[in-house]
């Protein structure tokens, strides 16, 4: 019983089955209907010749070798690449008595998928190599010959060219290059935007490839032409949107480049900008950290002659003072000496002299044992002796001794508090009572002619505050900016108003010792509040 005519019709294979008899007609057929992905079989019905069935590709040599081979009744396989170049057929024979099993397999599709495979690990090779490089460099140019190495395996290079990008100058400088000479390079040194293909890359922010280029002509080609390049293709190195430069590979052997390496080139590309920012970042780093260092050094530099120079400034005040004090207390003695001695009456006039000798030792003695007072914080030779006292009965004994100077001024001093009302406070008695004595004498000279001044208290929770408040002069912009600074006095007043310009100095650093502070408010020619902060006395407990 003859069966249906089978005809082959395009239907997506990798494999067909036939038998043949011996005159190479087709007497079974599988899959009944079929073509491969890549060469197509010619429509047949069963009892065609197997020749008819071959794709036009297949030559006669073909055909010869079938013939030959099937005449030795052997099993074999072969595989023939058609004329298309493209296509790749694998044949496999077995003969029998009456017939022949013919396989034929599309390998096309197979081959391609392990061409593909072998450029996918080749791109990746260059990539791993490239990351890891780009890790372990931090010079720019190792980094840029290291790629270029890696790259020209596998793409023919010849030329690469890097373009730094000055934000300044708005131009590109040649940072690194290899296949040109030094003079070329600098010819190439500069380029501005738009100039030659790097320029109009770097202004546009997008890749361009020159192909074909002893027959391009495009006039921005002009410059790679006459360096022999072939194929070019330059990349913008953009990181952040933040345009880095420019990097470019040239072939003097090749026209063109395929798209799977250009796709390649671009992921190299991406990689060299992230790690071009990283590698300015760090030298960035590094030029600024030089500069500290520098800097650094000559601060200290600086700091070990000014160290030297305030040593020496204040062993001499030292000394001076030292020097000064033993004459002065034997003027100042036999002075009070002559005024109290009842047996020798003296003058009106000798009285007043040695009163005002006395006057003036006195301020002098102070002015001395401010000095070395001073000198002694400055040297960090602290001699404090932290106690309870009793703040109120402080200030009262302050008021006290300064009770002449003020009624000499007409000065009405304010202290309403009780002892009971004001807490005890930890410091040191001298020194507490140093400062409370120069507040409240700066409050009496810088005051007007029966003016006020007055002293109250207010408690934190570990504090105490004195704010001695006056009616006087006031402090300008510029005292008050100054007021702290050793030796400083206040222009308008230096000349009629008796000082050293220590006090103030003194005050801030005994009260920092004794973990106390100072602050004030003031206002030009209305007066001035000074508060003193002073730590409460609390009892350790056991």
């Amino acid at each position: 019983m003859m069966m249906p005519p089978t005809t082959l019709s395009p239907l997506h294979s990798e494999h067909v089955y036939m038998i043949v008899d011996h005159n190479w007609q087709i007497t079974d057929l599988s899959p009944s209907e079929t073509r491969f992905s890549s060469t197509a079989l010619k429509k047949a019905t069963i009892g065609d010749s197997f020749w008819d069935t071959l794709p036009p590709a297949f030559s006669e040599q073909l055909q010869k070798k079938l013939w030959t081979v099937a005449q030795r009744k052997q099993p074999f396989h072969f595989v023939e690449k058609l004329e298309d170049e493209k296509s790749l057929l694998h044949v496999e024979m077995s003969f029998c008595i009456n017939h022949t099993i013919i396989l034929l397999k599309d390998k096309t599709c197979e081959i391609e998928i392990e061409e593909a495979l072998d450029a996918h690990i080749k791109e990746l090779t260059v990539l791993t190599e490239t990351s890891h490089d780009l890790i372990l460099q931090e010079k720019p140019q190792q980094l840029f010959d290291t790629l270029f190495a890696h790259l020209s395996r596998y793409l023919d290079l010849d030329v690469y060219f890097n373009y730094r990008y000055s934000e300044s100058g708005k131009e590109l400088h040649l940072m690194n290059y290899t296949g040109i000479s030094a003079d070329i390079a600098a010819r190439l040194h500069s380029l501005q935007l738009g100039e030659a293909i790097c320029g109009k890359v770097a202004a546009e922010k997008q890749m361009r490839i020159a192909e074909h280029v002893a027959t391009n002509d495009d006039r921005s080609t002009k410059l790679i032409r006459s360096l022999g390049i072939k194929a070019y293709v330059c990349h913008p190195l953009i990181s952040n949107n933040r345009l880095l430069g420019t990097l470019s590979f040239g072939s003097k052997r090749r026209s063109t480049f395929t798209e799977s390496e250009l796709q390649l080139i671009d992921k190299v590309c991406r990689q060299v900008a992230a790690m071009m920012e990283r590698l300015f970042f760090i030298i960035e780093l590094k030029e600024k950290n030089n500069e500290l260092i520098s800097s650094n050094e000559l601060l200290l530099q600086a700091k070990q002659e000014a160290d030297k120079a305030n040593k020496a400034k204040t062993d001499f005040l030292s000394m001076m003072s030292h020097e000064l004090r033993t004459p002065l207390n034997s003027i100042l003695g036999f002075s009070q000496i002559l005024l109290l001695d009842k047996k020798q009456e003296l003058t009106e006039n000798q009285v007043t002299s040695l009163t005002k000798i006395v006057h003036a030792s006195r301020h002098l003695l102070t002015l001395i044992n401010q000095i070395l007072e001073l000198v002694r914080i400055e040297a960090g030779k602290p001699a404090m002796t932290l106690e309870k006292i009793s703040a109120h009965e402080a200030v009262t004994s302050c008021i006290k001794l300064l009770a002449p100077f003020a009624e000499s001024k007409h000065i009405l001093i304010h202290h309403y508090a009780t002892a009971k009302q004001v807490p005890a406070i930890k410091a040191d008695k001298i020194r507490f009572n140093q400062v409370i004595l120069n507040l409240l004498s700066n409050a009496i000279k810088y005051n007007y002619e029966e003016g006020q001044v007055s002293i109250s208290y207010s408690v934190q929770s570990d504090h105490l505050t004195i704010t001695i408040a006056d009616t006087g002069f006031g402090l300008s912009q510029e005292d008050q900016a100054q007021m702290f600074k050793a030796f400083y006095r206040s222009p308008a007043h230096a000349s009629h108003v008796e000082g050293s310009g220590i006090g103030l100095t003194l005050v801030q650093q005994l009260l920092t010792e004794m973990g106390g502070s100072i602050s004030f408010q003031t206002a030009d020619g209305i007066g001035s509040k000074f508060s003193v902060k002073i730590p409460l006395y609390r009892p350790e407990k056991e």
